[in-house]
């Protein structure tokens, strides 16, 4: 509560900018609350819950509960964008399967099917590891909510023209339904932008797309490669 009023003085002077913000943070966070509740008082209250039945409602509790701290720190991005990081020379491919690990209990719990193409961006870019992982966090757990349950998602990258790209392509039985004031992805386009990459999205296609500049190489050459280019 009190990052939010810190928020308003600092970075929402404007007040309606601030109560649309405030009424978001309302919406997006009572779903994962409730969820726990719900399934707290299941464990609670229901007796007759086999020892499976226990253990998925254990996980489900943690899954919501990581997911709303995943949400502060969402909206804390908005309300107070991070320090530039150390540049470091990263894959895109790890940081995308770091952000799937960490979604992978959301994933069983929404029981969303994912496929992974094999990496078409072996290059390295130069880039903030923290800062990316967020992007990624928040763009592929978008995209989770804007599918729904059962929905299947499919990443990929690619290189073209100097950048690196992630896409995100969700498909769904139900009609897909693209809120874009949710601070999850507006925080995920923020800190792309404030980086000099870009986010994205073709709704009717259920694609999501992240551009992230690719910065040159951090590759020194050996001494035997030196030697055989005198050579």
């Amino acid at each position: 509560m009190r990052m939010i009023i810190d928020a308003h003085g600092q970075y929402f002077p404007d007040q309606e900018t601030f109560a649309e913000l405030a009424r978001q943070v309302n919406h997006d966070m009572r779903s994962p609350l409730a969820a726990i509740c719900t399934y707290a008082e299941c464990l609670a209250w229901l007796t007759t819950l086999d020892m499976p039945a226990r253990e998925k409602y254990a996980k489900a509790i943690i899954a919501e509960a990581r997911r709303l701290g995943r949400m502060g720190s969402y909206f804390a991005s908005l309300a107070a964008p991070p320090p530039d990081s150390d540049l470091q020379e990263i894959m895109l491919g790890e940081v995308v399967d770091e952000a799937l690990e960490e979604l992978g209990d959301l994933l069983e719990l929404q029981e969303i099917e994912l496929t992974r193409e094999a990496d078409e961006a072996p290059l390295p870019l130069i880039w903030a590891r923290p800062i990316l992982r967020q992007i990624m966090l928040a763009a592929i757990e978008t995209q989770m909510e804007w599918a729904g349950h059962g929905a299947h998602l499919n990443l990929s990258t690619a290189v073209e023209n100097e950048n690196l790209f992630l896409r995100i392509v969700a498909t769904s039985e139900r009609p897909l339904t693209f809120d874009t004031s949710r601070f999850g992805y507006r925080s995920a386009r923020a800190l792309l932008q404030s980086h000099g990459g870009n986010m994205s999205l073709e709704a009717e296609e259920g694609l999501l797309c992240l551009q992230v500049p690719y910065i040159g190489r951090m590759r020194v050459a050996s001494s035997e490669d030196l030697l055989e280019r005198s050579a």
